[in-house]
């Protein structure tokens, strides 16, 4: 494992335990939305705890090219992503209980297909890979089926189709696809996508959301 990777890792444990605080001393204003601040920092505090455990060297593999994987974080993303899930299904109104159902059954089995898409170095990754594609296209579909194409839910939709969806177009570029990036670079973007996935969605949700 090279240095600079945990480096990177040791900075976005920081990052993500500072927005942990900043989430909880924002909960206790007046006016915010308590369900969605309690994501906010649960999202925070999970991801945190992701980054602390790649710092430490664990649950690390080697891909076929020599690279380092860390496919720890797709477990742990089945947890962050599930409760952002449910947080954009709220947002957008999708409040039946079927749906808040499928949406997190649906994100969970995206991120375990994609952590045996990453542990895997054979053929059996592209299996799991192609198995993670599809329940996100299904995912997709189920959040956003029927809603407004104005206002917040159409900018909602298209950030998280942009933004959800260069998570496999990293997995395809780094290691663990074709290996036409380095794991270093790999761990860049992915730490840029989690910052703007999670940290700058949850600071847009809780000010545009009103407390209910």
């Amino acid at each position: 494992m090279a240095g600079e990777e945990l480096l990177v890792f040791w900075i976005m444990a920081a990052i993500f335990g500072l927005a942990t605080v900043m989430f909880t001393i924002l909960s206790l204003r007046s006016g915010a939305h308590e369900f969605y601040s309690f994501v906010d920092i649960m999202v925070a505090f999970i991801t945190t705890i992701s980054y602390v455990i790649m710092a430490l060297g664990f649950a690390v593999v080697t891909a076929g090219n020599g690279e380092p994987v860390y496919w720890s974080r797709w477990l742990f993303y089945m947890a962050s992503c599930s409760f952002l899930t449910v947080s954009v299904a709220m947002v957008l109104r999708r409040t039946q209980p079927v749906a808040l159902v499928k949406i997190p059954i649906l994100t969970m089995v995206v991120m375990f297909c994609g952590f045996l898409a990453a542990f895997f170095i054979g053929i059996e990754r592209w299996w799991f890979f192609v198995f993670s594609s599809i329940a996100y296209v299904a995912l997709l579909i189920t959040m956003f089926r029927g809603i407004s194409r104005e206002g917040m839910n159409s900018q909602l939709m298209w950030f998280i189709i942009i933004f959800w969806s260069l998570f496999p177009v990293v997995f395809i570029l780094a290691p663990t696809g074709f290996g036409l990036i380095t794991t270093f670079i790999a761990v860049i973007l992915y730490a840029a996508l989690d910052v703007i996935t999670k940290i700058i969605y949850g600071l847009i949700i809780l000010f545009r959301v009103k407390s209910a």
